[in-house]
């Protein structure tokens, strides 16, 4: 009995270069070739059994890297866990995201040093299983609003070595659990605070940082969250001149700045007191009311 399947070996492998969070798992390297094997003796229950068992604990790996691909190839394993295309020149035009999308069960995707500008909505919609994205090393220079949108898992975010002027901190907002965003070498000189509860790690040096008042509330979440700059004795300031030997942690603002971007605890203190105010004014209306209801019965 002859039975058609994807294999091409398993290996053992514990971290790889590029992830630092995962445990040591069994590897299934899979290719796009169809390999006939002839299996004698071996009742198809035990094989399936076999395969069953085995299911929850192998990864499916396929690395097309320096491939020369120019698109996403169609015929990989849908199986793929884990898909390394890094050193081709893929654009994620909608043709790459189209085909990109059928493979759901990816929890990890590489596409390091690619020729990918923009990051259009939704071009990893339908991977809800994705854990580790690296982008780094391409042209990206625009990220629209809803690039990220049904990552809802996603722990990794390298955007690293692009060409990133700014970001739009609402691009952040459907990474309900990032633990690290990579955002080393790129061209941003002023970073609003992300929405990101979770995040534990960040890593921003080599931008040119613009250490002028703007900075302040970057700084103050830097200082007063619970997330680590990586790097941080090398993520400096690069304007003005007399700034440009702190770090962006520690360059010491002048009091106008505090009166120009007031502090988290301020504006957390003003969101408090308003919020008493407005409780205590529907309180004061709603006795007014009732108090105007019970003279009205009374005449």
């Amino acid at each position: 009995m002859t039975y058609f399947f994807f294999f091409n070996g398993v290996e053992e492998r514990a971290d790889s270069s590029h992830t630092s969070l995962r445990e040591k798992k069994k590897v299934k390297v899979c290719d796009m070739k169809t390999t006939s094997i002839t299996i004698l003796f071996w009742p198809l229950f035990i094989l399936l059994l076999s395969d069953k068992s085995q299911t929850s604990k192998t990864e499916v790996k396929c690395n097309f890297t320096a491939k020369n691909y120019a698109l996403i190839p169609a015929n990989i394993n849908k199986d793929v866990t884990i898909l390394d295309l890094s050193y081709n020149k893929i654009t994620l035009n909608v043709t790459d995201t189209t085909v990109l999308q059928t493979y759901f069960l990816l929890t990890e995707l590489y596409l390091i040093e690619n020729n990918v500008i923009i990051l259009h909505n939704n071009s990893f919609g339908k991977l809800s299983n994705l854990e580790i994205l690296n982008i780094c090393r391409n042209s990206i220079h625009i990220i629209q609003q809803g690039a990220f949108m049904g990552l809802n898992k996603l722990k990794q975010l390298y955007l690293c070595q692009n060409k990133i002027l700014q970001l739009n901190p609402d691009i952040f907002v459907p990474l309900k659990n990032l633990i690290l965003l990579s955002l080393q070498g790129n061209l941003i000189s002023y970073f609003d605070v992300p929405l990101l509860s979770h995040l534990e790690f960040i890593t921003l040096y080599e931008n040119p940082w613009n250490c002028s008042c703007s900075l302040l509330s970057l700084q103050n979440w830097l200082n007063t969250s619970n997330v680590t700059l990586e790097n941080e004795n090398i993520t400096m300031c690069n304007y003005p001149d007399i700034l440009k030997h702190y770090n962006i942690k520690t360059v010491p603002y002048k009091a106008e700045c505090y009166s120009k971007f007031p502090s988290l605890i301020t504006i957390d203190l003003y969101n408090h007191f308003q919020s008493i105010s407005n409780s205590t004014l529907h309180s004061s209306f709603n006795n007014i009311t009732r108090n105007s209801g019970r003279s009205a019965t009374l005449i």
